[in-house]
């Protein structure tokens, strides 16, 4: 069993949007719709602001709150707080944005990427253990490039492979498999295609 401790460093900050009784309304329904609405200009104008509902269009109120936002404090915001030293791991939504991204930066920069499906299987027919899975999982994004990126979904891993067809990729993941002892248990299928 393999076990990490990481100490790491997190930023967190508050998006609020309010509405004030009585003066927006008593109905607490109406209210609540006005500070949601709030918050969610707040959010859409640089988060990490607060902005009170005013009868109108309260999207520059919301702007007004955030304009202390400078660069450096919008790229804290949005980027990676501890980059790992393996592949970029994210969830299947944002797998399909990335993938969207991908495509249309091939398109344009006539590069290719890679896209490539790994699926497990027993081989003795049997289900595949969530640890087994969450291992697998952990020795793809230690064992591949920073510049790669990894989501599950559906009982299998999905990697986006940047430079094209990396052939070596199918034998590298192989490779790994074998090393991990994992090999003797189970099959591994991998299908591999460019993103477009």
């Amino acid at each position: 069993m393999w076990i990490s401790s990481l100490q790491t460093e997190t930023t967190t900050g508050a998006s609020i949007g309010a509405a004030k009784v009585p003066a927006d309304g008593r109905d607490i329904e109406k209210v609540f719709r006005y500070a949601d609405k709030t918050l969610y200009n707040v959010k859409q104008n640089g988060k990490h602001g607060y902005a009170f509902y005013t009868k109108g269009d309260n999207k520059d109120k919301a702007r007004e709150k955030n304009d202390d936002n400078d660069l450096k404090k919008i790229k804290q915001i949005i980027g990676e707080r501890n980059e790992g030293k393996g592949a970029f791991e994210v969830n299947f939504d944002r797998m399909q944005v990335l993938y969207k991204f991908l495509n249309r930066a091939d398109k344009s920069n006539n590069t290719t990427t890679g896209f490539y499906r790994i699926t497990l299987s027993a081989k003795d027919g049997g289900e595949v253990p969530d640890e087994t899975m969450e291992l697998f999982d952990d020795i793809l994004v230690r064992s591949l490039e920073k510049t790669d990126v990894v989501s599950g979904f559906s009982g299998s891993f999905f990697v986006l492979k940047a430079g094209g067809d990396n052939k070596e990729l199918p034998d590298k993941i192989r490779g790994l498999l074998e090393s991990e002892g994992l090999a003797d248990k189970y099959d591994m299928n991998i299908e591999a295609d460019t993103v477009g």
